[in-house]
């Protein structure tokens, strides 16, 4: 279960060093909104409001309660989607948002639980982060989730004001979030990577998105399908008849969420794509997004393969890429054998021929060594073949 080391090494230009202060462009900050709130709590057995809607196996699915905000059609409100998790988000949550470390015994109950799916066949360290949600999928939900109009303070720049999409100061920056707000809102065909809890793939599918999230089997079917049911249609109108037929790419096990459609499937991005996928599925990719996948020198050739296939594959005038990554910088640099930088992510995307584009950023607080907090930036990267 140790990380696979063994990678090809990517040469980073001499100019791509230094390309780290460019990208934290101001114009390119991403402001939080503030009709987008989360929280978690953790529900044991003998909780007053212990939530009953999953299992009664609730080790495998996790004993985290997550909670976001999401937009509705209504222009001035929000709802809210539930998920469970194993362990408590990293980087995620602001600082005046309900965290599991607030119940420090209660979580450290929930941290030396046997991990039960230890020896299930391809599951790795690296795979049991999925259960945890990260701090690029925040950022990656408010950069194109549109958000509503209401909370939007006097203070705010006048781009705030007069649009509550606009979360960056610069009609740049905001026309190209804004795209992809519609594109998504409109019922774009959206391909995850690296689903894990299913946080990013739910919201776009609750706002009008259909949604095919991926992961390991072991996320799939211990993570991803129980959140997805928790959130879906049929939970909360059981007494309605759903008339609408799941898209046909996602094919008979699509969920209804809200305004849009999900499902969840196995993908292993260190076998072929076309191997795992139906033909109609990856041909009719929009858009294909991942929420801090490529942490690891071992997982970046691996993404970026299957982003190749499906590029080539894919029907879409206009396929992209959309790819939140988390600086995680060692002393080791863009030498390091284990952790990937910015510089060397871009660099790979550079070698095979494609564009990339910095859409936004945002600083996010982490802990580091000794609990010692930390700031790491965020980015948004579109990438076109």
């Amino acid at each position: 279960l140790l990380f696979d080391q063994s990678s090809t090494q990517v040469q980073v230009p001499p100019s791509m060093n230094n390309n780290q202060s460019s990208l934290k462009d101001p114009s390119l900050l991403l402001t939080p909104h503030p009709s987008f709130r989360c929280g978690e709590t953790i529900e044991l057995n003998n909780n007053d409001n212990y939530d009953s809607d999953y299992s009664d196996d609730d080790e495998v699915v996790g004993k985290i309660k997550f909670s976001c905000t999401i937009p509705t059609d209504n222009t001035t409100t929000t709802s809210t989607l539930h998920f469970r998790c194993r362990d408590q988000s990293v980087g995620f949550l602001h600082s005046d948002e309900t965290s599991a470390s607030n119940n420090q015994e209660n979580l450290e109950s929930v941290q030396e639980v046997m991990d039960p799916n230890f020896f299930d066949t391809g599951y790795t360290l690296a795979g049991r982060t999925g259960f945890q949600i990260w701090a690029g999928s925040r950022v990656m939900m408010e950069g194109l989730l549109c958000w509503p109009y209401n909370n939007i303070t006097n203070n705010s720049s006048t781009s705030l004001s007069s649009l509550s999409s606009r979360l960056v100061d610069c009609e740049v920056a905001n026309g190209r979030l804004e795209k992809y707000q519609k594109l998504i809102k409109d019922g774009a065909r959206i391909l995850e990577f690296g689903s894990g809890v299913g946080v990013v793939g739910t919201s776009m599918a609750a706002v009008g998105g259909e949604v095919l999230m991926t992961d390991l089997r072991t996320l799939v079917d211990n993570s991803l399908w129980p959140n997805i049911m928790a959130n879906s249609a049929e939970k909360y109108y059981q007494k309605m008849i759903i008339n609408d037929e799941p898209p046909f790419w996602l094919g008979e096990h699509g969920t209804k969420i809200k305004r849009g459609w999900a499902s969840a499937t196995p993908l292993d991005w260190t076998k072929p794509v076309h191997d795992q996928l139906e033909k109609d599925q990856i041909e009719n990719i929009d858009i294909i997004i991942s929420c801090d996948c490529v942490w690891l020198v071992s997982m970046m050739d691996g993404v970026l393969n299957s982003v190749a296939s499906i590029f080539e594959m894919s029907k879409s005038d206009d396929i992209t890429f959309l790819m939140s990554f988390q600086r995680r910088d060692t002393k080791e640099g863009n030498k390091s054998d284990t952790f990937t930088t910015v510089e060397r992510v871009l660099a790979s995307v550079q070698e095979r021929g494609w564009t990339s584009k910095c859409l936004a950023w945002r600083p996010v607080v982490v802990k580091g060594e000794d609990d010692f907090k930390q700031e790491k930036e965020v980015f948004i990267f579109e990438i076109k073949p």
